[in-house]
Parts: C-alpha cells; structure tokens; sequence
C-alpha cells in the first residue's frame, strides 16, 4: 500500500472530488497526504490556498496527517518537482480529456507527469468518478494486472505482491493474434510466464488468476476485461517493447488511463540508455 501520495489540485470540484474516494484507492491505513495546487498569479495562489486548508481540515477531520503546498508556474514541473523534493510514493490525479477544464485538469498534464515523474500515477477520469459513486462500500477489491513478458515488469510484479495482500488479483494478456500462426507460440510463451508469476505470487501469499482476451487490440482488450471486473483497479507499466508493450506509453497506457471506468495506476519504467535516443517521449 501507498504511505505518502501527493494529490495536485487547482481548485474546482472535479479536481476534489477525487478526495472523496481516499478509502477507495490502495493506500496505508496511515497514510500521509499531501496537497499541491499550482498558481500563476496573486489573486488565484489567494484563492486556491484557502482551498487547499479547507480540503485538508477536512481531512484531517477523518484522522489523516496532511500537508499543503503551492507553486508557481508549469503544472507537470511542479507536480514533480514536489513529488521528488518531498519523496512521494505515489502521485493521484483527477484527469479529464475534454476542453474547457484548467490546465491542472488536462489530460496532457497528466500524460507530461508520467513521462517524468519516477513513482507510479494513480489516475481517475471523470467516468471512472461516476463509478465509484455507484460502488457499494467504494472499495476497490480487485486488481487486474497487464502483463507482456517485459524483463522489466519484475517492478510491476514487486508492486502486485504488494498491492495484492489485500486485493483480488489478475494477471491478463492478449493473445498476441492467437489466431495467426507466427504468434502462436509467442502467446503460449506469454501465458507460461503468467503462470510462473502466479505461483511465485503464491509463495508470498498473494492469490492470483490468469485471464486473457481474443482481442489483440491491447487497450481494448485491458478496457473490456476491466469493465468486467467488479471493484476494479488497473496496475500497469508505461512503457513495453512487444505485443501489448508496444509503445505502451504513447498508446495503450494513455489509451486506458482515458477511457477507463476505474483507477488505473502507472508506473513508469527506466528506459535503458542505449534506447533512449530513439525514444521520442524522452527526446520530445
């Protein structure tokens, strides 16, 4: 579970709605809040400060300790900026696609965020909202979990051993195009490692199923196996190298975070040096 999470707010009530579903989303019994909003002039730091010791005497109303902090200037450098200097462990936002909402709010702050920032993104849409809302309890019980033989995804797995004590979890993949002959085998690779991962999770006392979608659009596929989870989370990395890793940031994760009808919680992985000249989310 999270102990220590920054939650970047500008204000509105989309963006605090987000704080209503702390007892939703898997964090410590104990968890140390801290509050962000971000200004560009006098008049709105006046205003959104008031605001932030508003949401937070709430809040520690409910026994949580928490922390407020403003800053000035670019939304996504602040968020990090604060996130490192304060050694956050996880960072939980309010994203929403549509125009019209402040810069906080944006989809691409959210994106810029977890290009840059080190520990996972907790990200709720607005849609997502609506079914918490809806959630008897508001728990989030199950912890569904996309995997694509990656070596890195040993950071996704240490995290699900974690998260997972106290959650339901899957372990999903596409098929990879199970009905064409090349990727037969690949697919049949793929779900052997699932199965190796789901028995060393039972070593340490982790319960986990294997599940897995005829779709080989992976987004989709994530979607649909989500949005047929009951009190669902979404735990996944940013960035892949094959299959449903392909591109995983630019597309499938961001794909996800946006359409999602739960939580959907990334976790950047370290692009080794040698690939970083070709990367185009590092080299912009």
């Amino acid at each position: 579970m999270f102990n220590k999470v920054l939650f970047p707010l500008d204000g509105s009530p989309e963006s605090a709605r987000i704080l209503n579903y702390i007892g939703a989303l898997p964090l410590a019994e104990t968890v140390d809040v801290h509050l962000l909003g971000v200004t560009t002039g006098t008049e709105e730091r006046s205003r959104l400060k008031t605001h932030l010791e508003q949401k937070a005497r709430i809040l520690g109303e409910d026994g949580y300790q928490v922390t407020c902090h403003l800053a000035n200037g670019d939304a996504a450098d602040a968020i990090a900026n604060v996130a490192e200097r304060h050694h956050v462990d996880a960072l939980c936002m309010f994203t929403h696609a549509r125009h019209g909402f402040t810069r906080l709010l944006s989809g691409s702050v959210t994106e810029t965020v977890i290009r840059h920032i080190h520990c996972p993104v907790i990200g709720i849409n607005e849609t997502a909202l609506g079914v918490l809302d809806q959630q008897p309890g508001g728990g989030v019980k199950n912890l569904l979990v996309p995997l694509d033989g990656d070596p890195r995804e040993e950071e996704i797995v240490a995290m699900t051993r974690e998260l997972g004590r106290d959650m339901n979890v899957i372990l999903f993949h596409d098929e990879l195009g199970i009905g064409e002959q090349d990727n037969r085998g690949e697919s049949a690779e793929l779900r052997k490692i699932l199965l190796e991962t789901k028995q060393n999770l039972a070593r340490v006392g982790v319960g986990a199923e294997v599940a897995s979608s005829s779709l080989t659009h992976p987004a989709k596929a994530i979607l649909e196996q989500a949005a047929s989870t009951k009190n669902c989370t979404i735990l996944m990395g940013s960035h892949g190298r094959s299959g449903m890793g392909l591109g995983l940031f630019g597309s499938t994760a961001v794909e996800v975070l946006r359409a999602a009808t739960c939580p959907v919680i990334i976790l950047r992985y370290d692009i080794p040096q040698s690939d970083k000249a070709d990367d185009p989310f590092v080299n912009g």
